[in-house]
Formats: structure tokens, sequence, C-alpha cells
């Protein structure tokens, strides 16, 4: 399982995390540090060792085992937490109790923590997991149904006469609840078709828009939560072989006659200069993400019908995201509140077309390091809740975005239109991407430091001097 966690102190410690090589889930982590503070080390086990639930399907990831670990850390350095400390969390949007409690030292080797100083004691932090049963399958009620066939309709309109499926698929031409995946198979099998029916540039959006959701912390929380709400459904089964079917796909796909030539225009797509990239090991990333990203949105469908509006939206976000054109939101669902499109656009209005375009440079420059990793979190936000900026009604109408669009309408009518380069700022990408950036920030402020702001700022604040109230949430 995996949590979207938030940046506090930075600890003067680590974490060290183990695994399985056996696969069979014993999993742990322990602290190595805390004794130079005169503070026992912590250890926790990815899977619980106490309850009746032996969470078999269900880990801690290392990721939530290091993040758990250096919570419990400041909570001892704070005095908010002692041996014998019981305490409870909830997971998986809600869905998933845990029960936590901080047992006296235990034996270092037995927890396995070699790694920690001479003398040094290790408390365990043991816990229990508490989950709904599994239940019988449930069909669709008469809301869900409703839903799937105008979600069924959505998709095949989308696809459009050019959709391609693979072998043993098939896409009929209105919905109707069964399959191998419960009673939303069909959806399933949409999304199947969009992803063998993607082109080199939509394969591209999709691997950039699994980026910045793992990046973001939360690519693989839908299929989690999926796998949760499974369990009330009677639809276990099918949710877990999602997992299975997205890298079957995945593999399917790169074994075509035409992936060498597609594999060519991705890398291409990507933006890789002659040299830069390994054909081999961008497949190898093609496999990874696509495959997580895919796995996702497929087991999102299966439960869709009892899935939140939330749930929905962050499960299918940053696929229908990579389906999008480039420089637009999949729909109203992802666009940020107005009060916020209106802080940035009045912050941005004064600039003329020359200094937009200097800021979707900056943007775009690897130098600036903090920024581009605060940058591609953000935006990973953004796919999965309304926190994006729209070029359309928003970003289309500031005065130098009419600049540029009066200068090209004036080049039009001297150079053949086939000749003229557009330029980005015009087609609404970059800064398209860049005023998510900053829409997300203000939408999610609460879970940036405040030299996370100043990072993120800094780079433009000769042009946009507003630009820290824009995210701060302070009116002009």
């Amino acid at each position: 399982m995996t949590t979207l966690g938030h940046r506090h102190r930075t600890p003067d410690w680590q974490v060290q995390s183990v695994f399985d090589p056996d696969g069979e889930g014993h999993d742990f982590a322990y602290t190595i540090g805390l004794h130079d503070r005169g503070l026992p080390e912590l250890h926790i086990w990815g899977r619980p060792p106490m309850g009746e639930d032996p969470g078999d399907d269900w880990m801690f990831s290392d990721r939530d085992r290091c993040g758990i670990l250096n919570e419990l850390a400041f909570a001892l350095i704070d005095g908010d937490k002692t041996v014998g400390s019981r305490w409870e969390e909830r997971y998986d949007d809600g869905l998933v109790t845990v029960r936590f409690q901080l047992d006296p030292p235990g034996d270092r080797d037995e927890l396995e923590a070699f790694g920690i100083a001479p003398g040094a004691e290790v408390l365990p932090l043991r816990w229990s997991l508490h989950r709904a049963p599994v239940a019988r399958p449930r069909p669709l009620n008469k809301r869900g149904r409703e839903r799937a066939t105008n979600e069924y309709a959505a998709i095949l309109d989308g696809l459009g006469a050019a959709a391609s499926m693979p072998p043993g698929w098939l896409l009929p031409p209105r919905f109707e609840p069964g399959g191998a995946f419960g009673p939303l198979t069909l959806l399933v099998a949409g999304r199947v078709a969009e992803f063998w029916s993607a082109d080199a540039a939509t394969l591209s959006r999709l691997l950039e828009a699994s980026v910045c959701l793992h990046v973001g912390g939360g690519l693989t929380w839908p299929g989690t939560v999926a796998a949760a709400v499974a369990r009330e459904l009677g639809r276990v089964d099918e949710v877990a072989r999602t997992g299975d079917l997205a890298t079957e796909l995945v593999q399917q796909r790169t074994l075509q006659d035409t992936w060498p030539q597609v594999l060519a225009e991705l890398i291409d797509e990507i933006g890789f200069g002659p040299g830069e990239a390994v054909p081999d090991e961008v497949e190898h990333g093609f496999h990874h993400n696509m495959g997580e990203l895919l796995w996702t949105v497929l087991a999102t469908e299966v439960v869709a019908d009892r899935l939140t509006s939330a749930q929905r939206l962050h499960g299918r976000g940053a696929w229908l995201s990579g389906l999008a054109p480039y420089g637009e939101l999949p729909g109203p669902p992802w666009r940020a509140p107005r009060r916020v499109l209106d802080r940035l656009s009045a912050a941005l209005r004064p600039l003329a077309g020359d200094e937009l375009h200097e800021i979707v440079a900056r943007h775009r420059d690897e130098s600036l390091e903090d920024y581009q990793t605060l940058s591609t979190q953000l935006e990973g936000w953004a796919l999965v809740g309304p926190a994006g900026c729209p070029w359309r009604g928003v970003l289309d109408r500031l005065p130098g975005v009419l600049e540029i669009k009066r200068e090209l309408a004036r080049l039009r009518r001297l150079v053949a239109p086939a000749g003229l380069v557009v330029p980005e700022v015009a087609r609404g990408t970059g800064l398209q991407q860049w005023a998510t950036v900053m829409t997300s920030a203000a939408c999610h402020r609460n879970r940036l430091s405040p030299s996370d702001v100043a990072a993120l700022t800094a780079p433009f604040l000769d042009l946009v001097p507003e630009l820290p109230g824009v995210v701060n949430g302070l009116e002009s």
C-alpha cells in the first residue's frame, strides 16, 4: 500500500529498508542513528505481526515504513510516544485501520537489525490489520449501470473508428454488464483499447503523467484503494488479475512488428537527442512505468461503481491526462478553484509576450534542480484533483498571449502557414504546464514548506514578483 506523505522536519538518522529476497513479504525496516541521540532504534515489519488478518495481499511499502518510523521517531523526541503507547491510523482512503503498539526492546538478531550500533536497543513497532471481510459478488445498481453506460460510450467516442484491440478482446457497441473482470469488464476493455490504440505521442504523454504521479507519491495508490473496495464487492480476484493483465499487455505491445518504429518515435517524442538514450533503457522504463499506470486505471475500472468521485478522479486522472491533448486539462474536475486562477491571471496580465516566453524557458531549465523536482511533484498532484490551470478561457486571454497571436496572424499573411513555426506559448503547452505547477502549489500549500515555496518561485520573481502571494493565497 502507499500513502501520500507530508514533509516536516528533516531526520538526522537513517531508515534501513530490507526486502525479502524470496518475495514472501518478510520485508521490514529499522532506524540507524537514534542511538546517537540517546534513544532506542525503531523497527517495523512490512506485514502485520499481530492480529487475525495476516495481510497476505497487504503490506507497508518501503516508503510507508520509512515515513512511519520517521514520524514515530519525532514523536519519541517530542515525548508524545513512549514504550507501551497504542494508537491506530486509517489507510487506503479510510478503508483500512491499522492498530499500532510500541513494545519494549526486542532481540536485535531476531529483528535482523544488524546495522545498528553495538549496545543500541531497538523497539519493535508491532501492528495489526483491520479491514472489511471479503463479501459475495455484488452486481451493479441502477445508478452504477447508468454511469457505466455513459462512461463506456465516452470511451468509444474518444477511440473513434481507428480503435484496435489485442487478440481475444472485443468492444461491443453498447455497454452490458458482466465478463471476466466483473460487471464493469467493458470499462476495462475500453482502457485496454485506449492503450493498444495509442500512438507514440500519446504513449509519451502517458509516460510523462506516470512519472509525475510517481514523483508526487500517488501512482499506485488507486490500485490499493481498488483492492480495499473490492473486498466489499466480492471482486478481489478481478482486481488482483488486473496487475497481471497490465504486465501482459505492455509485453505484448513491445512484441508487435510495429514496435521498433513506435519506440523510435517515442524516443523522439520524449525529447532525447541522438545518443542520449539507449532504446533498451527506454523500453525498460516503458515496461515499468506504463505497466504501473495501466494497472491502476484497470483496477479502478473494476470497482468504479463503488468509488467516490475523488477516488475515481485519482484512479483515472493520470491516464485521462495522458490521453488529453497536450496543454489541455482532461475536463472540469481537474480545474483549480476560480479564486486561484484569478490570482494567477492577475499576476500574469502585465507580462508581454517575450516575458511569457522567458517563463517557459526557465520552466524547462534542467539546471534548476530543486525547481524541477518540485514542479514534477506538483504536476503529479494536479493530475488527480482540482488543481490545474486550463488554457482555454484563462491563459489564452492574457494580453501577452493575445499579442503573440496577433503577431502570428500578421506573419501568416506573409509566410505560407506550412512554413510557420508556432511558438510554444501560443500553442498553450509550456505556459499551461508552468501555470498548473503554480495553481497546484496554491491548492496544496499545506503540503509545502516555506523553503519549497521559495525554491518554486525564486526563478520567476523578476518577472512575476507577486508569485509567492499567488501560491500562499494572498489576494493582490
